[in-house]
């Protein structure tokens, strides 16, 4: 079975969150402080080690504003598509305490912890419950639980960022499992060698071993795997996508399960699809995190991964990232479901955003605007006028190769607040039109928009007290000259480009201060910074 959600209210450092999990990969991501450790705490109590746990007092969420003396933790597990038989018919144990869901159109079993605390005195109560959070009576209650977690194992990972040899001592299963996954990808291989599957395979365990860590063991550390030992294992993940998914499947669980056998001292039932969690994937190099998520996808098990790295971001489709936010009075997490988002839309934030700006996605607000010139110029302006975009968690975002309501659509869908500011021109007034449409009313329209009063940025300026900057460039003087603004402008790109006249700007203003920024752009900076805050001032 799978983890499809859970549920926590008043636990640790998290006062209410729901979250739902895909069936292969769920990668979370926000900003520093989120609730990571207390989100994996509570996943801990559904390991095998944690079994029927009893909370503690530094369970109960506390803050300084409240304390709270109950907590709920709500775990909900459904039937795995993968499998080729109903799972309750698989596991009868577990038959009496399902239910059918009709929004999920699946089986589902729903394991609740809770605990109350009175006058210090801690009590918990473990359940299953049904579709109404109605208790469900059964009898050797232990006994399903059991079952339960042994189908599918949570298994939690941290990373001392250290590597251990796998191979000490020779371990027998280890051994075997090399002989066989060496053994199969010869089959499938038509370019590597033996001695080159075996380099390959080597740096694959050493790269689990990274993650899968048991921290109790005090082992001689190895060498790391080199350059050549990843490009390797690379071909290796070439040759496991081009193998059909049954075999793929019964190679690399044997590769997985021999891994958490080594480093967890249990074996993995052979019924059992565990649930893999990695805390801080993709910490390493870009390469070695590239190389280790293919690997990871090629391993058949739900997988839980928390990250605070945007090297991941181009390796997962929408529906694989998680963004949680926390505010003043709750954590909510976003995702965009598949399908959520239409073709083209969710092709545009795959490209634009996933690809060229994966950090966009930890940011609290994008700013969106047209072109590169916007981009060079904002940031600094901003910061003359006293605010730190990127401290403030903006992300500057352009827009005008993708248009700008797909990224405004998927913004919203993560949580994300967004501002956009276009040129007075026939396309500035067509995204000004787009947005307006969007917007419930004018009051939500000029909360979000910013349309410049010229034909574009450049027109703008000079024609707000930097015309001496433009007429430098163009003609290596400031005095007067007899013509019109835009050719000005067009002989002053010529003779530089957009991003140096950009600098050119910021440079005049630096020198100045503030004084000099339009008072449309110090308004918009201090809109987009109340949006980035929650504020949402006029």
């Amino acid at each position: 079975m799978l983890l499809h959600s859970i549920e926590i209210q008043g636990f640790k450092g998290i006062k209410d969150l729901y979250m739902n999990f895909n069936s292969d990969i769920s990668v979370l991501i926000g900003e520093n402080s989120w609730g990571s450790s207390s989100l994996l705490s509570a996943l801990a109590v559904i390991t095998k080690e944690n079994f029927l746990y009893d909370c503690q007092q530094h369970d109960f969420y506390h803050d300084e504003d409240c304390s709270e003396e109950c907590l709920t933790l709500r775990f909900t597990y459904v039937e795995n598509p993968l499998t080729t038989e109903e799972s309750l018919q698989v596991y009868p144990e577990l038959a009496d305490v399902s239910y059918f869901s009709n929004q999920l159109r699946k089986q589902v079993v729903c394991y609740q912890v809770t605990a109350s605390r009175v006058e210090g005195e801690i009590t918990t109560h473990h359940h299953f419950i049904d579709g109404d959070e109605e208790i469900i009576e059964t009898d050797n209650f232990p006994i399903r639980l059991r079952r339960l977690l042994d189908i599918s194992p949570l298994i939690i990972f941290r990373s001392n960022r250290r590597y251990e040899p796998i191979l000490k001592n020779e371990d027998q299963r280890v051994k075997a499992f090399y002989d066989l996954l060496v053994q199969q990808l010869s089959k499938d291989n038509g370019s590597l060698t033996e001695r080159e599957l075996k380099q390959g395979l080597y740096a694959a365990t050493l790269l689990l071993t990274y993650y899968l860590v048991n921290n109790k063991q005090d082992e001689e550390y190895i060498k790391k795997p080199t350059l050549e030992d990843w490009q390797v294992l690379d071909k290796i993940n070439d040759l496991l996508d081009q193998m059909d998914n049954a075999t793929a499947r019964n190679v690399m669980m044997k590769f997985f399960s021999s891994i958490i056998f080594y480093r967890m001292g249990y074996a993995v039932s052979e019924d059992a699809l565990p649930i893999l969690c990695l805390k801080n994937f993709g910490n390493t190099h870009p390469i070695v995190t590239s190389v280790g998520m293919r690997l990871l996808n090629n391993i058949p098990v739900q997988k839980i991964l928390t990250s605070n790295t945007s090297d991941l971001i181009p390796m997962l489709a929408l529906p694989n990232v998680i963004r949680i936010s926390r505010s003043a009075s709750e954590i909510v997490a976003n995702q965009v479901m598949p399908k959520e988002l239409s073709a083209s839309t969710n092709r545009k934030v795959l490209f634009h955003i996933f690809h060229r700006r994966p950090v966009a996605l930890f940011a609290r607000c994008w700013f969106l605007v047209e072109g590169e010139t916007e981009i060079w110029l904002l940031r600094e302006l901003a910061e003359i006028c006293g605010y730190n975009l990127n401290a403030e968690g903006i992300a500057l975002v352009e827009f005008a190769q993708c248009g700008v309501l797909p990224l405004i659509e998927y913004a919203e869908a993560m949580g994300i607040a967004w501002y956009v500011m276009s040129d007075g021109d026939a396309a500035g007034r067509h995204y000004a039109k787009t947005v307006r449409s969007h917007c419930r009313d004018k009051e939500t329209y000029y909360r979000h928009m910013t349309q410049l009063p010229s034909r574009d940025i450049e027109n703008f300026l000079f024609q707000k007290g930097f015309s001496s900057v433009y007429k430098e460039i163009a003609y290596g003087s400031s005095e007067f000259v007899n013509i019109p603004v835009h050719e000005i402008i067009q002989k002053a790109v010529q003779k530089s480009s957009k991003p140096d006249l950009a600098l050119a700007v910021c440079d005049y203003a630096r020198v100045r201060g503030a004084r000099v920024i339009p008072n449309l752009l110090q308004k918009t900076f201090k809109k987009v910074i109340d949006l980035s805050k929650g504020t949402m001032s006029n």
